[in-house]
């Protein structure tokens, strides 16, 4: 047999426990409601159609899409008949441009590419080397070369350094 003491905190939990179940149902039972009209209201609209299966076999299109620092631009590498094309948008408005055609390589190992911290760079980094491309202009050429031919075997792009402009 209990001693009378040890059973009053098991029947005060015991009554606690169940206040709180008739509470969270009441709430649960408010809250309902609300949530039954949104769900017959979802349920007359119209079905979505249905996508062509043959959408999802397509290769990508767009790689490499980078934010710029300042949020202003969107860059990325999208294949236009085949070829790699660098673009750039601005997210305020206005319309994609395309700033440079880049080279195929035959291990097709993508082009890389990187904001400078001002985000007034696009630095794209492929097997033979570095570019830089002004975001402006598209002006910019060649920064380093990797030599295919085996030379400089160990010289790579490791990225922008952020404490740089």
């Amino acid at each position: 047999m209990r001693h009378p003491v040890c059973a009053m905190p098991a029947r005060a939990g015991a009554r606690l426990c169940a206040a709180l179940l008739a509470l969270m149902c009441t709430l649960s039972c408010a809250q309902a409601a609300p949530l039954s009209s949104e769900l017959a209201r979802n349920a007359a609209l119209p079905r979505a159609p249905l996508l062509d299966p043959g959408l999802f076999d397509r290769p990508e299109r767009l790689r490499e899409v980078r934010l710029a620092p300042d949020g202003a631009h969107l860059a990325w590498v999208e294949d236009s008949d085949g070829k790699p094309v660098l673009y750039v948008k601005p997210l305020a408005g206005g319309a994609a441009r395309s700033l440079v055609a880049l080279e195929s390589n035959d291990r097709g190992a993508p082009a890389r590419v990187h904001w400078s911290r001002d985000g007034t760079v696009l630095f794209l980094a492929q097997e033979g080397g570095v570019a830089a491309i002004g975001v402006r202009d598209g002006a910019g050429g060649l920064i380093a070369s990797f030599g295919k031919d085996g030379k400089d075997g160990n010289a790579r792009f490791a990225g922008v350094d952020r404490a740089m402009p």
